[in-house]
């Protein structure tokens, strides 16, 4: 029910802009968007990043602020490249008006806490990646169930390994994360690859989000 309700909270920020790309370019913004709320929520000290996120809703000084916020600090307990991701999907934004960021930015902020518990998070952002790539909305089967058929059948070990070597947008490393967390098994490593630097940003992002990473 949680999972449903942030899906369509995320389908209706994406809805601010809407004007911009494809439908897939719109949602993978959203993503970097939230990903950048709960970065600073864990890496404030204080729980300042909450306050520190609404600042994206001035629309005046959106582009300021997004360097500011984007700019890793020193005594971060996250890799510099986590930012790095996020502000290299924010640089293929800037067809959007700043009041349309802000806008986007102004829902983000409004998500409330209890809606981004890990577990939440993740089935919910995979549901909505997955709905805004072309390729996999005609799928008669959904993402979860052609991973979870996947895994039943290679019923990977506890402590093992899963790599995806086109990783795409992540979808089968999280789901596979996630799969394990219920079948009470932690993998030593999520590996993926892509030769698009984009779908590798998006995926550390989609594991970050779900906090196999």
């Amino acid at each position: 029910e949680n999972a449903a309700r942030l899906e369509q909270q995320l389908l209706s920020i994406a809805a601010t802009m809407k004007g911009f790309g494809s439908q897939l370019e719109t949602a993978v913004r959203v993503l970097a968007m939230l990903a950048l709320r709960k970065l600073l929520d864990r890496d404030t000290p204080s729980g300042g990043g909450a306050s520190a996120f609404i600042e994206l809703a001035q629309p005046v000084d959106i582009e300021a602020t997004l360097r500011r916020l984007l700019r890793p600090r020193s005594d971060s307990r996250f890799s510099p490249s986590l930012y790095g991701d996020i502000a290299s999907l924010f640089e293929r934004s800037r067809h959007l008006s700043r009041f349309e960021l802000s806008r986007a930015a102004t829902g983000v902020a409004s998500i409330p806490e209890d809606l981004l518990e890990s577990s939440t998070l993740g089935e919910a952002v995979i549901e909505f990646l997955s709905k805004a790539n072309d390729r996999l909305s005609d799928m008669s089967i959904p993402v979860r169930g052609v991973t979870g058929l996947m895994l039943d059948l290679a019923d990977p070990p506890d402590g093992g390994r899963i790599a995806d070597p086109c990783c795409q947008n992540g979808f089968f490393l999280a789901r596979s994360g996630i799969w394990g967390r219920e079948q009470g098994r932690s993998f030593k490593c999520l590996d993926g690859s892509d030769r698009s630097s984009d779908h590798v940003a998006i995926t550390r992002l989609l594991l970050f989000l779900t906090d196999l990473a």
